[in-house]
């Protein structure tokens, strides 16, 4: 035999090889979803990929490694490779949320039934539950890793520290929370990650330059329509004079940091509220 059949026979063994493993994946998912990690057994996942048994057994062993083999599948579909790669592109903050907030929301999309699976798994398979206990820990660790560098360029709002920071964003980006919202509630996914980021924008940072930006604008267009107004005549009472409108809010400077403070506590509450998980 030549050397380039023996390349040939090689290749077509390492893809036939791919496409038994992509069946017994596929399979193992829909029925996972459909009946459940403990009611599904080998002999189904074998039987929907129109393979044997022996065949199950030989690639991946037991349907523990089929099911990290899908978790594994999603979480490459989801480009972690690409995140870690932006994160270290860039050393704005917001821009890092985003990254991370875009991620997860990529990954939910595709196993968020798998984690659902996994978690229900290690109620009866103390092994998954010990994967499932690791790969929190995991994510725990990497984000406060990431905190941490927030916390160092002094990037944090006043008053929010490096270990409550953490906690936040540990919380609100769980897989919990996005079955709550996308799975329960139906939102469009897009809308959860537009909200889930500028939660945490506003939780983490305070409001953003852009946000300050557009209030300041709409505060002087408001002053120029007031000034615009107060030197039109009053027809109602037929004069031409009068007291001008006031241009800005005559609050006292006080009480409008209070109710600023105080939409500052209401967002956070808000917040709170929806982290109270079953």
């Amino acid at each position: 035999m030549t050397e380039s059949k023996r390349h040939y026979d090689s290749a077509r063994r390492r893809q036939r090889a791919a496409a038994t493993r992509a069946r017994l994946r596929a399979s193992a998912g829909r029925l996972f979803a459909e009946r459940g990690y403990v009611a599904t057994t080998v002999e189904a996942i074998a039987g929907d990929a129109g393979l044997a048994v022996q065949t199950f057994y030989a690639v991946y062993g037991s349907k523990r490694a089929v099911l990290f083999a899908l978790l594994d599948e999603g979480e490459a579909a989801a480009d972690l490779p690409g995140l870690l790669a932006g994160l270290r592109g860039t050393s704005d903050p917001r821009r890092q949320l985003r990254l991370v907030v875009d991620f997860n929301l990529r990954l939910f999309e595709r196993v968020a039934d798998l984690l659902e699976v996994r978690r229900a798994a290690g109620t009866t398979d103390p092994d998954v539950a010990a994967v499932d206990r690791e790969g929190t820990e995991r994510r725990r660790a990497g984000q406060a890793e990431l905190v941490r560098g927030w916390a160092s360029r002094a990037a944090l709002k006043p008053g929010v520290g490096e270990p409550e920071a953490a906690d936040m964003l540990w919380g609100l980006t769980s897989p919990n929370l996005y079955r709550l919202f996308v799975v329960e509630r139906r939102w469009p996914g897009p809308r959860y990650g537009d909200w889930l980021f500028t939660t945490l924008e506003w939780l983490l940072f305070g409001p953003s330059d852009s946000a300050v930006d557009l209030a300041g604008r709409g505060a002087l267009d408001a002053g120029r329509g007031a000034v615009a107004r107060a030197a039109q005549p009053d027809h109602r009472s037929g004069s031409h004079g009068g007291s001008p409108a006031p241009l800005l809010s005559q609050t006292p400077a006080s009480d409008r940091a209070g109710h600023a403070q105080s939409e500052e506590t209401d967002v956070g509450a808000a917040v709170h509220r929806s982290l109270d998980l079953p």
